[in-house]
């Protein structure tokens, strides 16, 4: 997609009836398809964060039963960023990482997570 973009910008698209139309559609589909692989990824993480709730609001586990399910919830977690096509801003997280450090602590607390 890169390529395309950049062949169209050395041919020079300015004054060209073809090639302003093919760098419309191949930007909007690049934008589409980052929009659609972020939808996945939030939609993915919301329901192993619910599954993750649910477990720990549950009264009775048992010891092994706890780890088992914690290194499942880890494997998701890692599956879930590694097949995560979806562009990640660096200075967002950079903003908001306090903030979620806090709330994790909170939620580990809450939980009695270790």
């Amino acid at each position: 997609m890169i390529v395309l973009l950049i062949i169209c910008a050395v041919v020079g698209i300015r004054d060209n009836i073809v090639f302003i139309p093919i760098l419309q559609i191949a930007l909007s589909g690049q934008f589409i398809a980052e929009l659609l692989y972020l939808f996945n990824f939030i939609l993915k993480l919301d329901q192993l964060f619910t599954e993750f709730k649910a477990f720990f609001e549950e009264e009775n586990k048992k010891k092994y039963y706890i780890k088992q399910r914690a290194f499942l919830f880890f494997i998701n977690y890692e599956t879930i960023l590694v097949y995560n096509k979806a562009p990640l801003d660096d200075a967002t997280y950079k903003k908001i990482r306090d903030k979620l450090n806090n709330d994790w602590e909170d939620f580990k607390k809450r939980y009695g997570i270790n």
